[in-house]
C-alpha cells in the first residue's frame, strides 16, 4: 500500500516497525495507533512523552539502555560542565525512556524487558486494546548471527517453511 501520511501509513496496523535512520526521525502519535498495536523501534522515531508515559514500554535490555543514557549524561557533563539530562542530546533509542526515568516522570520498574517476557517473569500483552512500544537498541550483528543459528537448528529440525522473496534476485 502506498501511502502519503505516516498517519495514513500505520493506522491500521496491528505491528509497526520505525528502522529509520538519519537526521529526519519519522513522527509517531500516539492517536495515530490503534487499540492493540505493535510500535518496534528498531531506529529512532520522535514520540511524545505522554506516549511513552501512557503505554506499556518494553525494551531488548533497559540496563544496556540505562548503562548508555548514563555515558551519554557523562559525556555530556564534560562537553559542557552541565549536570543532568538534557532534552536536546540524543541518547539513542531508549534515550527518551532514559531521560524520563531521570526525570523521575516514568517509574523504572514499569519498563519490561522483552527477556523477563520470554521467560514468563513478567506478563507480554494485558489485554487488546493494550499498545505496546519496543524499544531495541541491541547490536545487529548479533541479531543475525543468532538468526542464522536458529535458522540453520530449523532447517536440521525440518521446521518453518520457504517463503518466495522474488523470481530473480534484482542484482543477477
Amino acid at each position: 500500500m502506498i501511502s502519503s501520511s505516516i498517519e495514513d501509513a500505520v493506522k491500521e496496523a496491528d505491528v509497526i516497525n520505525v528502522a529509520a535512520s538519519g537526521a529526519v526521525r519519522p513522527e509517531i502519535k500516539e492517536e495515530y495507533l490503534k487499540d492493540g498495536s505493535l510500535l518496534l523501534l528498531s531506529g529512532e522515531a520522535n514520540l511524545s512523552d505522554d506516549f511513552i508515559l501512557n503505554n506499556t514500554v518494553v525494551m531488548d535490555n533497559w540496563e544496556m539502555h540505562k548503562e548508555t543514557g548514563e555515558e551519554w549524561e557523562e559525556w555530556e557533563y564534560l562537553q559542557s560542565g552541565t549536570k543532568g539530562v538534557s532534552k536536546d542530546l540524543n541518547y539513542g533509542i531508549g534515550g527518551q525512556v532514559f531521560r524520563l526515568v531521570k526525570e523521575e516522570k516514568l517509574d523504572e520498574k514499569s519498563i519490561t524487558d522483552l527477556g523477563d517476557v520470554v521467560s514468563g517473569k513478567k506478563e507480554g500483552r494485558k489485554d487488546d486494546k493494550e499498545k505496546i512500544v519496543f524499544l531495541a537498541g541491541g547490536m545487529a550483528v548479533e541479531d543475525i548471527s543468532w538468526g542464522y543459528e536458529l535458522y540453520k537448528s530449523a532447517q536440521e529440525k525440518n521446521l518453518g517453511q520457504s517463503l518466495k522473496v522474488w523470481d530473480q534476485p534484482f542484482w543477477s
